[in-house]
């Protein structure tokens, strides 16, 4: 289960991924997590976002290409682009 601070992390996640199609990169990915944590360790925000981004990926929100992730489904990315984008 999710703690509150990791829950706004993966909105944020999920919010900036719904908009590409293609998907980002884990280095984006990290850049858009810093920007709205600006004073957070920066190892430490890594390692939960690597954390993160497992966790979306085994629940099926998420597929790795490399060192790219995107939505599984198309669906699924225009469900949460319509609602929170």
């Amino acid at each position: 289960m999710l703690n509150p601070q990791e829950l706004n992390r993966v909105r944020t996640i999920l919010k900036h991924l719904c908009g590409l199609p293609e998907g980002s990169e884990h280095g984006v990915l990290l850049n858009v997590l810093a920007a709205e944590s600006p004073h957070a360790d920066t190892r430490a925000l890594d390692r939960e976002l690597r954390d993160l981004l497992e966790f979306l990926e085994r629940d099926g929100y998420l597929i790795r290409i490399g060192d790219t992730f995107a939505f599984r489904s198309f669906l699924l990315r225009d469900y949460w682009k319509k609602r929170f984008a």
